[in-house]
């Protein structure tokens, strides 16, 4: 699944958006990318990410000020834009903790991304320090024999742990955010491979996998013809370990 790096989330309309970069910020963060608000919300409701960075660009570089009500100091907020003046205090305005220039050294934006880890890291021991009856709760969604762990990237099936893969991590939490509702090829094109060229068979093969994964999701997961997937939940509930052995 994940490796053990930070994961970055890139928030930009623009897939292209700071390409230049990738292979320096790789060697140091598992890098993700949205491009769309709902898919930024998505990730980081179920990813643990820290770090991410906004194109201040366009218009979606507004999303730092939904960002930081939402979560707080405990995400880490870069703004990233072609120029200074107007645009770093807009962004700072929004929320951002730091401002960079796309025009600077990938390595300065890096020792900026670890500064704001240092700082996030200050944050939580303070809360702690603040609540130290607090109890960790381990957080899980759980249908019949399948339960995903969103904070550890854990999946079990029948109480054993299940290596998915990233593209399956998501695909299960979105059947199962959406249970019981419709979820069109596009709308899967648009959120799980975040509008990436992926054709119908393509999908089609990721869902194929996924089920040969969770043999429960065989009869559950069920293909609305020439539309897309549903999970039905309460054929999952029902589904038994006998009819694994079946």
């Amino acid at each position: 699944m994940w490796t053990d790096k930070d994961i970055l989330l890139i928030i930009s309309h623009n897939n292209h958006f700071l390409s230049e970069a990738q292979n320096e910020l790789s060697q140091h963060f598992e890098v993700q990318r949205a491009n769309t608000e709902q898919v930024a919300f998505f990730l980081l409701r179920e990813a643990p990410i820290k770090l991410a960075i906004v194109d201040c660009d366009t218009p979606l570089g507004n999303i730092s000020q939904t960002l930081r009500k939402s979560f707080g100091y405990n995400l880490g907020i870069m703004g990233c834009g072609q120029s200074a003046g107007s645009t770093m205090t807009a962004a700072f305005k929004t929320g951002c903790d730091y401002y960079t220039q796309r025009s600077e050294p990938p390595q300065r934006m890096i020792l900026s991304l670890y500064a704001l880890k240092k700082r996030i890291s200050r944050t939580e021991q303070i809360e702690q320090r603040k609540s130290p009856d607090r109890k960790e709760t381990r957080s899980k969604l759980k249908i019949g024999p399948v339960e995903i762990f969103p904070n550890d990237y854990l999946v079990q099936y029948l109480g054993e742990n299940v290596r998915a893969t990233p593209t399956q991590f998501k695909l299960l939490l979105a059947f199962f955010g959406k249970r019981d509702e419709l979820l069109t090829r596009q709308w899967l094109q648009e959120n799980i491979w975040e509008n990436a060229e992926i054709s119908q068979r393509s999908i089609d093969a990721h869902i194929s996998k996924l089920k040969k994964l969770l043999p429960s999701l065989q009869e559950s997961l069920i293909n609305i013809y020439g539309k897309g997937y549903m999970l039905n939940a309460s054929v999952l509930e029902s589904y038994t370990e006998a009819q694994d052995a079946a």
